[in-house]
């Protein structure tokens, strides 16, 4: 993927964007371009605030103009458009229709067109200069441009598509975070309620514009916690489903910290607990399946804490000739393993709800360090529960069962134990 983005940015490059150029290079280029008297129309608008986007927008003649303005934020073209586009690849096909949101002068859109000339490609953005300039500009047989504000349903002409792409297309428009928000009742806040009043009208006019079944892959900056619950709340009482296991970080230049990038599908379904998109969310932002670790009183005590515990798995061993037993479990927005044994030597793991999962089921987790150990890959009971869940022990079989789950007995890699298996309760990740 790296060398197919060194071809986005040749691409971007020959619209007019200017990578790592000084701003001075960029304002040089720019005052050739526009002549003096619309350059200081721009200096001014652009060091003014109360600007509006829209007059903003239209200050440029052409693409070549608007990339360049564009290019003292470039990131916000090169790095999240390619991370969508690089979430999305595989799945293009020929017949499909793909509508980017917020297409600015098409960059996304037309370096989609040109590489996947099956699909059909609608660029839509508020701004009628922008679609007047791509609509002169390109000459793509499967690239159109339409105008569209998407906070107003989607124009009768505008037919529904199989994916939409949004790169941080509603970022100008997010109302400020003014208020604290409760952490144990984010639903109650103020925050929480302006946030997702504000979304929900976005994700039911996106709705309009997608098939049943379509997806819609988006960059947003919602990454503090009341916004990013309120966000998944509007996108699923719009109508789509939040597909929080196809979360990842969209890396952006210049930035601290990622974006989150995000997966729905245009379907219904019930609304997610707080729990389930905390740990999406918790996920995210410590960019590990691991979120702590505790030893000896402080495990015991942390552990015994946890309220609403779900068993998904147990196993016994001799670990060095010490009897010890591991417990895989779901509390709350968290999933838990404990480590106990008979010298009374205590471990907890904070883990997220997917790893947890995918421990209790035995399959290593996809982008994690292997053995678990103190870092949540968890070794030695991952062997013997991915052993069990084959039926591959040396000696031994699988034998009896427990309530919902199976009941196993032998031998795998020099460990002897047993394990347990709940599979009523564990939700492996699609």
């Amino acid at each position: 993927m790296e060398n197919i983005k060194s071809e986005f940015a040749r691409h971007l490059a020959r619209l007019g964007f200017e990578f790592n150029a000084p701003r001075e290079v960029i304002f040089d280029k720019l005052r050739k371009r526009m002549g003096e008297q619309r350059f200081k129309e721009f200096q001014t608008r652009h060091g003014h605030s109360a600007s509006s986007q829209e007059e903003f927008y239209g200050l440029f003649q052409d693409i070549i103009e608007g990339n360049l303005m564009r290019s003292m934020d470039n990131c916000a073209t090169l790095d999240a458009s390619f991370s969508l586009y690089q979430q999305c690849a595989g799945r293009l096909e020929t017949g499909m229709r793909v509508i980017e949101l917020g297409c600015w002068t098409g960059g996304l859109a037309s370096f989609i067109a040109t590489r996947h000339p099956g699909c059909s490609v609608v660029g839509v953005d508020f701004s009628h200069d922008v679609i007047k300039a791509c609509s002169d500009f390109y000459r793509l047989p499967n690239l159109a441009f339409d105008r569209w504000n998407y906070r107003w349903p989607k124009p009768e002409n505008l037919q529904a598509a199989d994916m939409l792409l949004c790169a941080m297309g509603v970022v100008h428009h997010l109302p400020v975070n003014s208020s604290l928000p409760d952490p144990r009742a984010v639903r109650r806040s103020r925050e929480y309620t302006t946030q997702r009043d504000h979304a929900i009208g976005y994700f039911t006019h996106w709705r309009s514009a997608a098939k049943e079944g379509a997806l819609l892959y988006a960059v947003l900056r919602i990454g503090l916690f009341s916004r990013f619950v309120a966000w998944i709340d509007a996108a699923q009482e719009a109508g789509w489903t939040a597909r929080l296991d196809r979360l990842w970080h969209a890396d952006m230049t210049g930035e601290k910290s990622p974006l989150p990038g995000l997966l729905f599908e245009a379907q219904r379904c019930g609304q997610l607990p707080e729990e389930a998109i905390i740990d999406g969310w918790a996920w995210f932002t410590r960019r590990s399946h691991l979120y702590g670790r505790l030893e000896g009183a402080a495990a015991l005590t942390a552990f015994r804490a946890l309220t609403d515990k779900k068993i998904l798995a147990t196993r016994d061993y001799h670990n060095q000739t010490i009897m010890t037993c591991d417990e895989v479990g779901m509390a709350g927005g968290a999933g838990y393993v404990f480590t106990h044994d008979a010298v009374y030597s205590f471990r907890l793991l904070l883990v997220s709800n997917r790893q947890a999962d995918d421990l209790a089921a035995g399959v290593s987790v996809k982008g994690s360090s292997t053995p678990i150990d103190d870092e949540g890959s968890f070794q030695s009971s991952a062997t013997v529960l991915q052993a069990a869940k084959r039926g591959v022990f040396s000696t031994g079989a699988a034998g009896g069962t427990i309530s919902g789950g199976a009941f196993f007995s032998g031998t795998a890699n020099g460990l002897t134990g047993n394990v347990a298996f709940n599979t009523s309760a564990s939700k492996v990740a699609s």
